[in-house]
């Protein structure tokens, strides 16, 4: 690959009904191979030369869902992948006289067979990075969470959210008071907590409220 434009966005999101895509959109490539073989005219005659070809505008989609391994690890598994956009052509150089006879009678069948070529690349390599960063955080997801764990931390983000909001409404308040400042819920000091429970004995707030909530 002598040169190559970066895709104008890459993004990753979800297809109806229940997939994912990745689109990697507008990027370009120039590739040069060198070229070998015989071709039959009236003889077979060796015959060597260049290979350029040319992707402008090309775009790319692959299609994954989400499956289970049989240990109940997640992964995804791509469905599709495919070029979808863009102009891939492939033409030959250095032949001599042939130069121009290959290009004119065989110039659509050696692009076609190029874009499938590239498209067969692309696709594997972003098979395998899917693999190495989507997959490999999904295997490490817990498969169970307790009911007290995800209550506890529930009540943990809502009661973080009311104490900001107690301390923004008190702030205002002390600003239209002429700045006397009362004494806010992050001036106040409270009892030390030791996991969960107050060093005073008494029951943590988010404790009964999770308790409560498992025996409903």
């Amino acid at each position: 690959m002598t040169s190559f434009r970066q895709p104008s966005s890459v993004v990753f999101e979800p297809y109806p009904p229940n997939q994912f895509v990745i689109r990697i959109s507008n990027f370009d490539f120039f590739v040069v191979g060198q070229l070998g073989g015989t071709i039959n005219i009236i003889l077979q005659l060796p015959v060597a030369g260049t290979v350029h070809i040319t992707g402008t505008g090309v775009s790319v989609s692959a299609f994954l869902d989400i499956q289970k391994t049989l240990n109940d690890e997640p992964y995804l598994r791509m469905t599709k992948c495919q070029i979808d956009g863009g102009v891939v052509d492939s033409r030959v150089a250095d032949m001599g006289l042939l130069t121009d006879t290959i290009n004119a009678k065989y110039h659509l069948i050696m692009s076609s067979q190029a874009k499938v070529q590239l498209e067969d690349a692309i696709c594997e390599n972003v098979y395998r990075l899917t693999q190495q960063h989507f997959s490999s955080r999904l295997a490490k997801l817990p498969s169970h969470i307790s009911a007290r764990t995800f209550f506890k931390t529930f009540l943990k983000a809502n009661l973080r959210h009311a104490a900001r909001a107690k301390r923004a409404t008190d702030d205002y308040y002390d600003d239209l008071g002429g700045g006397e400042k009362k004494p806010s819920a992050a001036q106040t000091p409270s009892p030390a907590v030791t996991d969960g429970q107050p060093q005073n004995g008494t029951e943590g707030d988010e404790d009964f409220l999770v308790r409560c909530l498992v025996v409903v």
